[in-house]
């Protein structure tokens, strides 16, 4: 007989969460926390660098470096880090086709955001400052965000509202969370989209392998195209 011992933990806590008035605190925390990091890194990487025509990638690229022990620390508090992670060895289902399907959808995504830019001029400029330090971007934007965002939005979040709400509202609201990230509106009704889609894969794979693959396929694939 096949017991789900990662099922069993989460039905517990969240079964004492729900007695628990405090489960918004913990299902928001993690976020304030990256809020709060990230902001403060954006404030003191312009003097450090003393530079400012690419601070904003720098500094994402120092938060997110932060953030990666304090994420995994959260992670460990709960005993779940080794089921967030957990791999099941079937390198085709937990990476190779999300990643496929992280390039496929990243390419999709560009042409149609290039045919939509015009009604949305913040988008260009988005793109102009990361042109600016293009490895910089590459490093932050196709290593460090995947991993960042999946532990923050799915591993952590979304985990925790499905303790909360019912149905498919824990990945409704997750994945509003993740799009509010977004500077533009291409970007935001992108990252909505893709809020969704992480999810769900996390939900049917039961690891943060699968949608960190697609993650990072998708990111990469938008920067190639836009080199």
């Amino acid at each position: 007989m096949t017991v789900n011992v990662t099922g069993s933990i989460i039905k517990d806590m969240c079964d004492n969460k729900r007695k628990n008035t405090v489960w918004v605190w913990e299902a928001l925390f993690p976020y304030i926390i990256y809020l709060i990091v990230m902001e403060f890194v954006t404030a003191i990487v312009p003097y450090v660098t003393g530079r400012t025509d690419s601070s904003s990638v720098t500094a994402g690229l120092a938060g997110q470096i932060i953030m990666i022990p304090v994420l995994i620390f959260m992670l460990h508090r709960e005993c779940m880090l080794k089921f967030v992670f957990e791999w099941k060895k079937d390198a085709v289902r937990d990476l190779i086709i999300p990643f496929a399907a992280g390039a496929i959808i990243g390419a999709a995504a560009t042409w149609a955001a290039g045919m939509l830019a015009s009604a949305d001029p913040g988008f260009e400029g988005i793109q102009t400052v990361y042109r600016q330090n293009i490895a910089v971007t590459i490093v932050s934007s196709v290593i460090f965000a995947p991993v960042v965002e999946e532990l923050l939005f799915r591993a952590l979040m979304y985990r925790r509202m499905k303790c909360v709400f019912r149905g498919h509202t824990a990945i409704i609201v997750s994945a509003l969370f993740f799009a509010v990230g977004h500077a533009s509106v291409l970007q935001l009704v992108y990252g909505f989209i893709m809020g969704i889609v992480f999810a769900v894969l996390y939900d049917r794979r039961n690891t943060i392998l699968a949608p960190v693959a697609m993650h990072m396929a998708a990111n990469l694939i938008t920067i190639l195209i836009k080199l």
